[in-house]
């Protein structure tokens, strides 16, 4: 048998194989993802209100966040690409210290420690990486405290005595960062922990009492720092958002006991299921089945790709150090794997104890990404453990094809919600110059709707109110409640954070984006379109969409193109969007002139009944011509022509009952 070599491996070599994965995952599509979600309203406050309004925003809930999220917007900017960036840096840190932390707990497994931190890299449960300005503050707080767990693995050794206070010094203010940021993500401490019981037996096994006496002694500077954090948080702070409030959810689970009980008994064991073992399946499968096939092939390669560079990196630093990486016994890898999954439970507990949960769906994800370490921890250690022959590459292999398949198709995903918002808000610029102060908008998407109404409002209030520091412009969800408000013309008070403003239904204004690459359609009740095209939720309300909340008097103000991009190139839905607001000004000279631009370019719609604006124009101008080429366009539609028929039977045009007649005349007569 050969002798162990008691020196460390280089560790460029894991790190570099690290920093190479996740470039090929990640960092192909940096510059076509964008701002999402809880991303608007941060941009908002902070492009009109000044960085340090990012401070007031988080005060009520975790008031430590406002301050590094104001340095990093200083940093960063209101530009996506150095936020995709800064995610990406994160993560791959973040496997940096994977990578470490397994190798001061299991030093004999160079490879399984390699592969963890792999493992964590791509692992797939959780999805809102993309949503970087927002998820870097999670990404930052769980790489703070992998780091300071790291230090803490560091400290134990004891060739590290002169070092050993200045490493705890420093794990225990990323640690506390940590708690500041998130404090559900205290639950981690359980690694930590772990570590200080099985790191030091290594170097000089104890019996049990001297091994609890060494755990006091190692372990007191941490629990102090939890202890004093705890008592802040669950005695002394308030937070002002409910959901993050221990006295609202003392006071619920009090209320139902018995039921609060169940739950969270339930879902100690479905959560880590779900996050362990459903995560490399569930997300893959929902998000493959959107795909067309070139993005899927797509995604099968790049994932191809890097399962074959992990494999042969592994391989090859097997070769390297083959004297080296003996195998350690399955007594070693047992102890691995029970700590990883005591303290996956430990990192899960607090979410659960906060009634919440995990879910692939509806941004719930985000439960999985400081449990993922662990899990990553584990995998690695059965793998390397218990797995033998070509059972585990075969097995490593298929989690980081799956993994990063998986990323590839989500990043297609959210690619695509990035288009689809600049789209909306683009044209909605070429077809409104201004809107009213009140206006709601309501906004429907072709693939994934939003989830909050700032989603609407903080990117309409950046490009219509570029400098007013209040909420002017409204908006709210298109659901079943939101129908039966705008219905019934409710007027509510609206309260975010420290933001408030009033929604008034009776300004609604409805923008449908369609899944067919179709232009967006700023809904008119007294347009002839109606109900032409629509998704049938909107139906109700489509004859409750204000027009004349559209200010065409306003002055233009330029969207910020460090946030929105730059200016679409001008293809059909510049001319379609620029042309309905001239109809709506009854501007038909301007329509002509559009409607002859549009054509001499070869534009043409995918929607045909977006040639509805131009026909008008050309019919008020007296044009047979045009009449004759936009009519056959229209006409190739043959339903398009029976449903627009069919409108214009059942009610009068808005502009009286010459034009109502000739396209009555010009669509129908046959």
């Amino acid at each position: 048998m050969l002798k162990k070599s008691t020196q460390s491996p280089p560790i460029w070599r894991p790190v570099g194989l690290i920093f190479l994965v996740g470039a090929i995952v990640f960092l192909p599509f940096a510059t076509r993802l964008g701002f999402y979600r809880d991303d608007w309203y941060m941009l908002w406050s902070a492009y009109t209100r000044g960085v340090g309004s990012i401070i007031d925003l988080f005060s009520i809930d975790r008031p430590f966040m406002g301050y590094t999220y104001a340095l990093t917007y200083r940093l960063l900017g209101n530009s996506p690409l150095p936020w995709q960036l800064y995610s990406y840096l994160l993560k791959t840190l973040g496997a940096v210290a994977v990578y470490g932390i397994v190798r001061r707990l299991w030093p004999e497994q160079a490879r399984a420690a390699a592969a963890a931190a792999l493992l964590y890299l791509v692992y797939p449960g959780f999805l809102g990486q993309p949503n970087a300005a927002t998820k870097t503050n999670q990404l930052l707080s769980l790489t703070a405290e992998l780091y300071s767990i790291w230090l803490t693995a560091l400290a134990l050794e004891g060739r590290r005595k002169k070092a050993r206070p200045v490493l705890i010094a420093a794990a225990l203010v990323l640690g506390l960062l940590n708690f500041l940021l998130y404090e559900y993500m205290i639950g981690l401490e359980g690694l930590r922990l772990c570590l200080l019981w099985l790191i030091p037996q290594q170097e000089t096994p104890l019996p049990l009492r001297d091994r609890l006496r060494r755990l006091v002694r190692d372990g007191w500077p941490y629990l102090a720092l939890i202890i004093v954090f705890l008592t802040w948080r669950l005695a002394f702070f308030k937070s002002e958002r409910e959901g993050a409030d221990q006295f609202s959810l003392a006071q619920g689970a009090a209320g139902n006991l018995r039921g609060f009980l169940m739950y969270v008994g339930l879902e100690s064991i479905l959560d880590p299921l779900e996050t362990v073992i459903l995560a490399w399946g569930v997300p893959f499968e929902q998000y493959a089945v959107l795909e067309k096939p070139r993005q899927l092939l797509t995604a099968l390669l790049i994932a191809g790709l890097a399962t074959v560079l992990v494999l042969a990196g592994l391989w090859w630093e097997n070769r390297l150090r083959r004297q080296d990486e003996e195998e350690s016994g399955r007594a070693r890898a047992l102890s691995v794997c029970l700590m990883s999954l005591l303290a996956l439970y430990g990192a899960m507990f607090p979410v659960l104890l906060a009634g919440r949960d995990v879910d692939f769906t509806g941004g719930f994800d985000k439960y999985t990404l400081h449990p993922s370490p662990l899990v990553a921890i584990l995998l690695a250690g059965f793998i390397f453990g218990f797995l033998r022959g070509r059972a585990r590459p075969i097995l490593l292999g298929l989690l980081i094809f799956l993994g990063v398949a998986t990323h590839v198709l989500n990043a297609y995903h959210w690619a695509r919600l990035w288009e689809n918002e600049k789209a909306i808000w683009w044209q909605l610029w070429w077809r409104a110059p201004g809107l009213q102060d009140g206006t709601i908008l309501l906004a429907s998407l072709p693939e994934d709707n939003f989830f909050e109404d700032y989603e609407m409002w903080g990117p309409a209030n950046l490009i219509y109110r570029p400098t007013v520091q209040t909420v002017t412009l409204g908006a709210e969800l298109l659901n079943a409640d939101t129908v039966w408000e705008v219905w019934a013309g409710v007027v509510e008070a609206r309260g975010m954070r420290k933001l408030e403003y009033v929604r008034d239904y009776n300004k609604s204004l409805l923008l449908a984006l369609p899944g067919d690459s179709s232009c967006l359609k700023v809904v008119d009740r007294e347009d002839i379109l109606l109900p032409l095209r629509f998704e049938p939720r909107l139906i109700p309300i489509l004859n409750f969409s204000h027009v004349e909340q559209i200010d065409l008097t306003a002055q233009r103000t330029t969207p910020p193109p460090a946030i929105f991009g730059p200016e679409p190139p001008h293809t059909w839905c510049f001319y379609y969007q620029s042309a309905a607001q001239a109809s709506q000004a009854g501007d038909w000279e301007t329509v002509v002139r559009l409607g002859d631009e549009a054509l001499a370019a070869g534009a043409r719609p995918v929607d045909r009944a977006e040639w509805l604006p131009f026909l008008e124009g050309y019919l008020w101008a007296g044009n047979e011509a045009r009449v004759s080429q936009v009519k056959a366009e229209i006409a190739a539609d043959a339903p398009l022509v029976k449903q627009v028929c069919a409108a214009l039977a059942g009610k009068q045009f808005r502009f009286g009952d010459s034009i109502h007649q000739a396209l009555t005349q010009a669509l129908c007569a046959e």
